[in-house]
């Protein structure tokens, strides 16, 4: 709008204290803007570039002061490697990172393809456990929710027969944080682990991630 100040200097303004230290982060916009870049100064919008590609980014670093840039001290982006090599070309004293969506959903792709590895035998192992007694299969919001809906509609009505586990259920599960399990999914999730070493392994790995990336710390740290 007439009358703001451009991105360029607002960049100038936020860096050009001896002692500014500054984050930079970077990452395609929500899909209902078109193809855009959405580029945050110290969690601030700072610019939408209309275009997500190497030119049309570039084109907007070479546009923001050099001594400026040299004080960005951290860069954030999606995985993309061409928002990684950028960040190194123009940014030289940031610390280069992903971020911590980015991550967590990467490490879960790889957690997912070690399920798949032994998924007929997981599934197979869960059902027979709770078939068997063995194991409370766990309930879920919308599960409770349908059967409170069903009791309110008729309550002569004979509940509906719960339809088989698959394997999506147990990934729901697997995926959740730990702090965030409840105690029937917390015992499933230990009951499915125990038998799978290389499962086991995989999920503490990812529980291990994800706490470390939704520790509510300063980035500059």
């Amino acid at each position: 709008a007439e009358g703001q100040p451009t991105p360029q200097e607002v960049f100038r303004a936020a860096t050009q204290a001896e002692d500014a230290a500054c984050v930079i982060q970077i990452d395609d916009s929500h899909p209902s803007l078109g193809t855009c870049t959405t580029v945050l100064l110290n969690g601030e919008r700072l610019e939408l570039l209309e275009g997500y590609n190497v030119e049309v980014i570039e084109s907007f670093f070479l546009s923001l002061p050099v001594e400026g840039r040299n004080k960005v001290l951290v860069y954030v982006s999606d995985a993309a490697s061409f928002l990684l090599r950028l960040g190194r070309k123009y940014f030289p004293n940031a610390r280069i990172v992903s971020d911590p969506y980015h991550v967590v959903k990467k490490v879960l792709e790889c957690f997912d393809s070690i399920v798949k590895n032994s998924e007929a035998l997981i599934l197979a192992e869960y059902t027979l456990a709770i078939n068997e007694g063995r194991l409370v299969r766990p309930c879920f919001a919308r599960e409770e929710k349908k059967q409170t809906d069903t009791d309110i509609d008729d309550e002569n009505m004979e509940p509906e027969k719960p339809k088989e586990p698959k394997i999506g259920e147990i990934k729901l599960i697997l995926h959740t944080k730990t702090s965030e399990l409840k105690a029937d999914q917390w015992v499933a999730v230990r009951f499915t682990i125990r038998a799978f070493p290389e499962l086991r392994a995989a999920y503490f790995y990812l529980q291990g991630v994800m706490a470390l990336y939704h520790r509510r710390v300063s980035p500059l740290k």
